[in-house]
């Protein structure tokens, strides 16, 4: 996916995530009562928009991958 990396940036009207190696991005959008269960996945203190929905970035601890995952469901605690 990449879309939130330097060089398609424009395409989504967001900064920078300063990504620079390829990354593997999965964005999860969702509501206060949805729940996202993470192992092996860190918190950056990166938050990005896209269209209505700020994503706050988690990445993977053994791969170059990234979740993207709504707001709404972070701030709602319902990160297991």
């Amino acid at each position: 996916m990449n879309i939130f990396n330097t060089a398609t940036t424009a395409a989504v009207s967001i900064a920078s995530i300063g990504v620079s190696l390829g990354r593997d991005q999965m964005a999860i959008c969702g509501m206060v009562a949805d729940t996202v269960d993470l192992s092996n996945w860190t918190a950056t203190t990166t938050v990005v928009t896209y269209g209505s929905h700020q994503l706050k970035v988690y990445s993977g601890t053994s791969s170059y991958a990234q979740l993207l995952i709504d707001t709404q469901i972070v701030n709602a605690s319902h990160i297991l």
